[in-house]
């Protein structure tokens, strides 16, 4: 290819023509994109302008020659010219005079190009003061992007260069070409290395020329003063004479002047050297640059080390325009000491709690605020309200941090600016001007609790989302509202459990007046409005779902208890304390929710506070919490255990609805247990062991009969106690009634106790305890009601009938017989009071025999003994006979029966179960028990004194 048809160009003898086709090439083929193609240009260019001052047509025609000599040779003269530019401190930073410089030596040889470069490249390598914009010109007039592609040294250098003329001086050319000589080459000294070490981040590099003296003066220049506060922020050494000034004449620009990053370092070295004034002018410089996150962040470092509550009313208003992720506020926390004032620990616990996105009921509503005082005070109530609290409150504090404007200084007031800054386009949305902003207006009055229901205009007025907020922020909302609410379901329980819907103290509130729907607000004020109702409402709701503050403090602030709201649920609070209130108390109003949650609270410290082993004494000394306890305690150990407990502990609650809620999340809890273990079954067998896992319901009325149960064969696995365990806990559901139970199938109990495990035998003792005190507690009632109206029967006397049944039958007869043989009507009148007395005496046994199988077999036995004894004159059977009847008479029971009881229980007021089901004391306890009635009869003994020797007798 002839060097005419590289340039593109047809033969001609202009040399502008031929100029103006090379730059055109170079633009196709520029040395840094390709350098192959831009040689082949260049060669094609001086081929044919060496062609055209030396007329040779054959080599201008032909291929491009091997090489070219130049009658001149100007590097010498280009050389000179070089030195004198850089010499001459007015033309060594000013890129036109290098430019004008490489003018001439686009049309030298290559071979002199590449001389004269390298040579160039050695004086600006000796050089190293000069601005990188001058060795950019350089670099592109001399090509030296060629030596990325020679050997490995040669690619060194050309990085070398490459990152020197990328480094732009901060400071304009103009300003360092009007310095002297030596001015120039010492500033130049010591801003290139500057700015390449602070480019890299070298700070030990930084320290060294922070802190070198200087010879010269820096221009004024607001670059340079920028990057030498950057410097001193990046290496932490703060002169304070030298950055002060530079700081003071920076704020003195206007807002535009600089850009936000620009503004950040010199707010840093502000906050670096402690400049509150300094601050605060960064502060407002950003302020009208609307860059309210970096002036809220510089004023939160600066406030740090002395006021770390202000410092977190500014990191709070921050993270609420460009959030910071927790992790970040958890590694300050060591920052934030705990301080002596409650006060003010409870306010930095509120603001951290919020910057790392945690729910924290530190405040839960506007009486938690009453020891809030000041600025600081008035700055957490603003931005808690802003967030949760009511509109009339919200209007309330906007006035007030209006009207701290004028007397608070630079940095609070600037506080008060970026807080409304973020919190009126919040305020802005409240619905003013309908009829529910209306009644919304009487929040946090008495008015407020006697609000008339929603009409529909005012129901349709605010969609779902603004009903939620609606509530979060007037948590105490009527019945009427929150019955619609709920029947709309915008707020539900499932609602209320998901964590950032509700705050934790309204989301608990909420959830308990849903799952007791019956409960109305009135019950707790007892139908009385009286002035300061709504708060002593608040304080009462707040004891149980909120940690605020503490209850006696709080009650300082509310007006008087009127007198007739003493007797109500208002007048426990003022001798409430959270740590040791006592249940009993609370059982006058079992529909009180505060109540119901504070009986729940007490019920979670009772689980924590106690162990296992524990638990069973407690459940075994009567404590009906430890029941539960048990319940929750075995579930994932034992489950046929747990579920003994917790039907132990709905008996043991069924007439105490305060306890009714822990029964329900008890059994909510086992059959969601019953379930994750696969014990589900569609039909449970009243003979299985499976059967006591079908008892987790509040229906006894599905349990089946006793007499059922009695009549079922149990499993060999059922037997020994899952069988007689659920005939216990079916008594004890269905509760005394006058046919009275049968105490045999418990006595597997005694039989089988020392074989089973130490629980089982624990759950024993402590469920036969519940029944023993079941029927003494009907018993103790009888006697006090009934006195001795409550004897049914005794047994000794139906012992004795049957003793004078054998002796009329055995005695009587056969004298009868042996003395009057001659008068068989005697004999057969005595035979018919015989039959007489046997039927009398089997009526009256039937009386108290419990079972109607029990009483068909004994009724049969007696029957057919007695006739067949008659008939065939048979002494056995008439022994048989006797013996039925005083079997009977011996084992009818000592309980509850036909209405009544048994003589003895009545007169001495004492039931055992233990000993009717089979259980015998010890027999340590039956020596002891001895023992202590030998002494109590014994007789009082005076000892005489010995007397003394000599004495007289």
């Amino acid at each position: 290819m002839t060097p005419w048809e590289i340039l593109g160009l047809e033969q001609t003898a202009d040399e502008s023509a031929v100029k103006q086709a090379y730059r055109v090439q170079l633009r196709k083929h520029h040395p840094e994109v390709d350098p192959q193609g831009f040689q082949r240009v260049r060669q094609a260019y001086e081929a044919i302008l060496n062609g055209l001052q030396h007329p040779q047509p054959e080599l201008v025609s032909e291929s491009l020659p091997t090489s070219s000599e130049s009658p001149i040779d100007p590097l010498d003269d280009l050389k000179r010219q070089f030195v004198h530019i850089l010499q001459d401190p007015a033309k060594r930073v000013m890129p036109v005079c290098w430019q004008t410089w490489l003018e001439p030596i686009l049309w030298q040889p290559i071979d002199q190009q590449e001389r004269l470069s390298h040579w160039a490249m050695h004086q600006i390598i000796v050089h190293r003061w000069l601005p990188g914009e001058i060795v950019d010109v350089l670099w592109q007039g001399l090509s030296w992007q060629l030596l990325f592609n020679r050997d490995h040294s040669k690619a060194n250098l050309a990085e070398f260069l490459d990152e020197w003329r990328k480094t732009k001086l901060i400071v304009s050319l103009d300003k360092i070409a009007a310095l002297s000589d030596a001015e120039q080459r010492a500033l130049l000294s010591f801003m290139m290395p500057f700015q390449h070490v602070l480019a890299h981040g070298r700070h030990d590099a930084l320290y060294a020329f922070l802190n070198q003296p200087t010879v010269f003066r820096f221009p004024k220049s607001k670059e340079l003063k920028l990057s030498l506060l950057k410097a001193f922020n990046a290496c932490q050494t703060f002169p304070r004479a030298s950055i002060r000034p530079f700081i003071h004449d920076l704020i003195e620009l206007s807002a535009s002047t600089l850009n936000v990053t620009q503004w950040e370092i010199v707010g840093e070295a502000c906050v670096n050297i402690h400049d509150l004034d300094g601050v605060v002018g960064v502060a407002k410089q950003l302020i009208r640059l609307e860059a309210y996150t970096q002036a809220a962040d510089v004023l939160y470092q600066v406030c740090l080390p002395d006021n770390p509550s202000l410092a977190l009313c500014f990191a709070f208003l921050k993270q609420q325009w460009e959030p910071l992720p927790s992790i970040y506020w958890r590694s300050v926390e060591g920052f934030f000491p705990s301080s002596t004032q409650l006060a003010e620990r409870r306010r930095v616990n509120w603001l951290f709690a919020q910057l790392i996105d945690q729910p924290s009921d530190e405040f839960s509503h506007h009486l938690d605020f009453m020891d809030q005082n000041g600025f600081l005070g008035l700055m957490v109530k603003t931005l808690w309200a802003t967030q949760f609290g009511s509109w009339v409150w919200i209007e309330q504090l906007a006035q007030q941090l209006f009207a701290t404007l004028n007397r608070c200084d630079e940095l609070e007031a600037l506080a008060v600016q970026l807080t409304l800054v973020w919190a009126e386009p919040i305020w802005e949305q409240f619905p003013s001007g309908s009829s529910v902003a209306k009644k919304l207006s009487t929040y946090q009055s008495d008015v407020f609790l006697m609000c008339e229901p929603l009409t529909d205009e005012e129901w349709y007025s605010l969609n779902a989302s603004q009903w939620i907020e609606c509530v979060n922020r007037h948590p105490l909302i009527p019945d009427s509202w929150l019955s619609r609410l709920h029947g709309q379901n915008i707020v539900s329980r499932q609602l209320c459990c998901q964590p950032h819907i509700f705050t934790p103290f309204v989301s608990k509130m909420l959830y308990y007046r849903l799952i007791f729907p019956e409960y109305r607000l009135s019950e707790s004020y007892i139908n009385q409005i009286f002035e300061g109702a709504f708060d002593w409402m608040i304080t009462l709701f707040s004891q149980p779902f909120a940690n605020g503050l503490p209850i006696s403090s709080r009650l300082t602030f509310l007006p008087e208890l009127p007198t007739p709201q003493a007797n109500g649920p208002l007048g426990l609070l003022p001798d409430l304390d959270a740590d040791h209130y006592s249940l009993a108390q609370f059982e006058r109003f079992p529909r009180e929710i505060s109540f119901i949650a504070l009986t729940e609270q007490h019920y979670d410290y009772f689980v924590k506070a106690h162990s296992k082993q524990q638990l069973f004494v407690l459940a075994e000394q009567g404590e009906i919490l430890a029941l539960a306890a048990l319940a929750q305690c075995l579930q994932e150990q034992n489950f046929d255990l747990s579920v003994v407990y917790w039907n132990l502990f709905h008996v043991a609650v069924a007439q105490r609805p305060l306890f009714y809620s822990i029964s329900r999340q008890r059994q909510h809890a086992l059959l969601g247990v019953r379930h994750h273990l696969e014990l589900d079954r569609d039909t449970y067998h009243i003979d299985k062991a499976e059967f006591l896992q079908s008892m987790l319901t509040r229906n006894s009325q599905n349990f089946p009969t006793l007499a059922d149960i009695e009549a079922t064969p149990p499993s060999e696995e059922a037997k020994f106690f899952h069988m007689p365990m659920a005939y216990l806990l079916v008594i004890l559901h269905r509760g005394i009634d006058d046919q009275g139970y049968s105490m045999s199938p418990l006595m597997a109990f005694s039989k089988y106790y020392h074989k089973l495990p130490d629980d089982y035998q624990k759950t024993i003792d402590i469920a036969v305890g519940r029944l023993q005190r079941m029927y003494q507690k009907t018993l103790d009632k009888d006697r006090k009601h009934r006195g001795l109206c409550a004897i049914k029967f005794s047994a000794v006397k139906l012992k004795l009938a049957c003793l004078a049944f054998a002796g009329f039958w055995f005695g009587v007869l056969p004298t009868v017989r042996m003395t009057h043989p001659e008068q068989p009507s005697l004999f057969a009148a005595s035979v018919f009071l015989l039959l007489v007395f046997h039927w009398m005496l089997v009526r009256r046994l039937c009386k108290y025999i419990i079972t109607g199988r029990m009483r068909i077999q004994y009724r049969w036995y007696s029957v057919l003994t007695m006739v067949g004894a008659l008939i065939m004159k048979s002494v056995f059977l008439s022994t048989l006979n006797i013996v039925g009847h005083l079997w009977c008479a011996y084992g009818i029971t000592k309980l509850f029966v036909a209405g009544g009881w048994e003589k003895r229980c009545v007169t001495t007021g004492r039931i055992d179960i233990r000993a009717i089901i089979g259980f015998k004391p010890p027999r340590n306890s039956l020596f002891k028990r001895g023992i202590s009635a030998f002494l109590k009869y014994l007789p009082a003994v005076k000892l005489k004194p010995k007397a003394a020797k000599g004495s007289a007798p």
